[in-house]
């Protein structure tokens, strides 16, 4: 499914739109040959969405990053990973007793090392 995105001075902005909605709002849009070009030409782009990264480190969160274009009128979701805003120190406490024991992330080479990813 696609998805799309209202530009706002050039830069996907606000929620995204399923595909679905998109041509009940713009039909025209999606007669005969029509592309991206018509697209942009209403205001909208191509918005792909991006899983996050895995991430299993309590003290950092993935938070959403500015979009970048791939190519004309097509963007991808971007992902930036963030130190965690904790509500108190008691969570803040628990969080980093926790990140100390969980094993990093990575993949074995063929010598047989772990490169943590």
């Amino acid at each position: 499914m696609k998805w799309y995105k209202k530009l706002v001075d050039g830069v996907p902005s606000g929620g995204i739109i399923a595909e679905d909605n998109f041509r009940q709002v713009f039909p025209e849009l999606f007669s005969g040959n029509r592309g991206i070009a018509e697209v942009l030409s209403a205001g909208y782009c191509e918005y792909n969405r991006v899983t996050p990264p895995m991430n299993r480190d309590f003290l950092l969160e993935y938070t959403e990053g500015t979009p970048t274009e791939i190519e004309s009128g097509i963007w991808n979701q971007q992902w930036e990973l963030t130190p965690v805003v904790f509500a108190d120190q008691a969570a803040e406490d628990k969080a980093r007793s926790h990140s100390s024991i969980v094993p990093p992330i990575g993949t074995v080479n063929v010598d047989g090392d772990l490169e943590v990813i």
